[in-house]
């Protein structure tokens, strides 16, 4: 390995509920990552394997990449023998790791190890109480470490969000209004959101944005050609909020 390689990036995405868009965040950012040539190493660490058989399904659709490489991790020995070993070999310019919730001791060593946490946010009433909860818990994290000023940026980020119809009017509703300006106030929300789009749904079925959008491009149908600007858009859109991401955790 070469001199001028860099330890990788490593990218905890964690939260207390379940179904606030995490698979949906780590897909992305991990199609945002490939598609501007990095080694990308999938960690999960959750036992409903969300993450791992994301990947297994874009290699058997053939819209993975060999940059892109997944494992699981089943105890805390495990995890750190896996991050122990991509620092140790640099065979990884990202490392992602998608965790079950945030409790205990483990969710803890799972956030020192990170470089950034990230904890995706949808309008409902148990996923903002969820996302509140983490961020709580990431603040009581401070006074949990000897040296907190050393513990990563955390992002509490809006994913499937659609917030106005075609003709611009507002589209949410009074619920999803109040909801919204409870996490402005109670969370550091990031600047940017993750819209609601048919690519990211297609994205978590078949694999790899770039794959999807250069077999659509490729195909001798016309109109499923005309589809890869759909996908190519969200590609995009989540490779602009990774880079603000990746600004935002670098930060003084």
């Amino acid at each position: 390995m070469s001199d001028e390689a860099n330890p990788p990036v490593v990218v905890a995405v964690m939260g207390i509920k379940g179904g606030a868009g995490k698979t949906t965040i780590c897909a992305a950012m991990t199609s945002a990552m490939i598609h501007s040539n990095k080694r990308v190493l999938l960690v999960d660490t959750d036992r409903q394997r969300s993450l791992a058989d994301w990947a297994q399904r874009a290699e058997a659709h053939g819209n993975g990449s060999p940059l892109l490489s997944h494992i699981e991790a089943k105890d805390t020995d495990a995890l750190v023998a896996i991050l122990d070993e991509a620092f140790e070999t640099e065979s990884h310019d990202f490392i992602i790791i998608d965790t079950a919730g945030v409790a205990g001791t483990w969710a803890d060593h799972v956030a020192v190890q990170a470089s950034l946490i990230v904890t995706p946010v949808i309008l409902t009433e148990n996923n903002v109480n969820g996302a509140v909860a983490t961020y709580q818990w990431y603040k009581g994290l401070h006074g949990r470490v000897e040296e907190p000023e050393l513990l990563p940026r955390h992002i509490s980020i809006l994913t499937r969000y659609d917030s106005r119809t075609r003709n611009g009017a507002e589209k949410l509703s009074p619920i999803e209004r109040d909801l919204f300006a409870r996490i402005k106030a109670e969370l550091e929300l990031f600047p940017y959101a993750v819209r609601e789009r048919k690519a990211y749904k297609d994205m978590e079925s078949l694999g790899l944005l770039g794959a999807i959008a250069r077999k659509k491009r490729d195909d001798p149908n016309p109109l499923v050609r005309g589809q890869a600007a759909h996908y190519e858009d969200a590609l995009h859109e989540v490779a602009v909020i990774f880079n603000h991401m990746l600004t935002h955790a670098a930060a003084e």
